[in-house]
């Protein structure tokens, strides 16, 4: 049974702790979720001040303990294995609104993205989840969602891909 709990919610960004079973898990004890998605608005291509300093804030304060050993090198390998330090068994997954049409991406005639894909546009969140040792699943992206929005379809379409992948 899949059972999901917001567990931040600033502006127009939240993380969702996806998890089986029964309980509940506060944002300090990820250690035994199964699978976080993590959701924001893309804003300026990137994530906005606020989730950022949760990030700071959270982060930060796992990275020398609960959620990691450091950065993952040793003494016996001090050129090694950066950002691999990570102590966290699950998965993750990136759920982003964004203006861009979907046509925008992956197409080298498009000049402004010049061929780039959503993940290398959301590649600092990826390392962030990679660092604590998270598992990478398929990113959901809803597009247009000022100019020509389709937000049945994306619900729908979110719906399709939490079951897929989650």
């Amino acid at each position: 049974i899949c059972q999901y709990e917001s567990i931040l919610r600033w502006d127009f960004h939240c993380i969702i702790a996806i998890q089986y079973g029964s309980g509940t898990h506060e944002a300090r004890s990820n250690l035994g979720l199964l699978v976080i998605d993590s959701y924001f608005g893309s804003h300026w291509m990137g994530v906005t001040w606020s989730f950022k300093k949760y990030i700071d804030e959270v982060f930060s304060r796992g990275m020398m303990g609960e959620m990691s050993n450091g950065d993952g090198r040793t003494k016996i390998e001090p050129k090694k294995n950066y950002g691999l330090g990570g102590k966290l068994n699950g998965k993750y997954m990136i759920s982003v609104t964004a203006n861009a049409p979907k046509e925008a991406f992956n197409d080298s005639n498009e000049k402004f993205f010049n061929g780039k894909s959503e993940d290398d546009l959301l590649l600092p969140m990826h390392l962030n989840f990679k660092w604590f040792g998270l598992e990478q699943l398929p990113t959901y992206f809803a597009y247009d969602v000022m100019k020509n929005p389709e937000i049945d379809n994306d619900f729908k379409r979110f719906d399709n891909h939490l079951k897929q992948h989650a």
